[in-house]
């Protein structure tokens, strides 16, 4: 991964930590539990001191290795849809996740698809933390796996209170209201629009805007070819042949594809 301004703290969610060896550029890192991050079985690693400016690597070692009793249950399950339902693993190899206060630096070109996503197709690198982004396309702005909550304030002068606000959410699940510190309203469904006249009053106010989205744009799936998918199983997210795809090419692409996150 490409560095640019290493954050005080970055953190390496990895499951199962316990069966690895990690290093980082080179150097094996200090295993000590950071809590988790999103999920009890993401488990937090500081990797700050290990990580530098510019090209950064992780390595993982392991002793990778099942009971052959999963090897017949893998076979079993190409041919009875029960066995495929209830197969799992003694061991396995997943996905990563870089945490921390930082931003993501997007070089490539976003392309509009179906579904309110987008084809993104160039190189990340982790930045400073933004502190002024638009309520429309985050994951553009330095955020495109962004997970979580992100809160918005804006002081505005006024000589009149009678207004309301109105939103349009995509890729969001809640929003929450507030004006001059108290809670105007926490929206999860339509309608989109709170009048906010009440709390309002001449002169300065400070209004904040919470948003909390969802896992999508942080789990995926990212390179199915078929975009952003209204229904999505085990096989949308393979590349190679396995239980789940059987002997058929893959759908991939390697653009990543992410959904957009807006409230305007």
């Amino acid at each position: 991964f490409n560095v640019q301004a290493v954050p005080e703290k970055l953190y390496l969610a990895i499951e199962t930590p316990e069966i690895f060896t990690v290093k980082v550029n080179g150097i094996e890192i200090d295993k000590t539990d950071c809590g988790f991050f999103r999920d009890i079985s993401f488990r937090m690693l500081d990797i700050s001191k290990y990580t530098k400016i510019g090209e950064n690597i992780i390595e993982t070692f392991v002793n990778y290795k099942q009971t052959e009793q999963t090897y017949t249950n893998i076979k079993n399950s190409r041919f009875f849809e029960s066995e495929k339902n209830k197969l799992c693993y003694d061991m396995e190899v997943e996905a990563m996740y870089l945490v921390g206060d930082f931003a993501v630096k997007c070089e490539g070109n976003f392309e509009p698809i179906p579904n309110n996503a987008y084809w993104y197709d160039g190189t990340f690198a982790i930045t400073e933390a933004e502190d002024k982004i638009t309520l429309s396309n985050i994951e553009q702005q330095g955020y495109p796996f962004f997970c979580g909550e992100m809160t918005f304030v804006r002081k505005v002068d006024l000589d009149d209170t009678d207004y309301k606000i109105s939103f349009k959410k995509n890729g969001v699940n809640v929003i929450k209201v507030t004006v001059n510190g108290k809670h105007v309203r926490t929206i999860l469904w339509s309608p989109f629009d709170i009048d906010l006249s009440e709390y309002l009053k001449v002169g300065e106010n400070t209004i904040e805007i919470t948003i909390l989205n969802n896992l999508r744009n942080l789990l995926g799936p990212h390179h199915n070819v078929g975009g952003e998918l209204l229904t999505v199983g085990p096989h949308n997210f393979y590349k190679c042949a396995c239980v789940w795809i059987g002997s058929h090419p893959a759908r991939f692409d390697n653009r990543y594809c992410l959904v957009k996150t807006s409230i305007v």
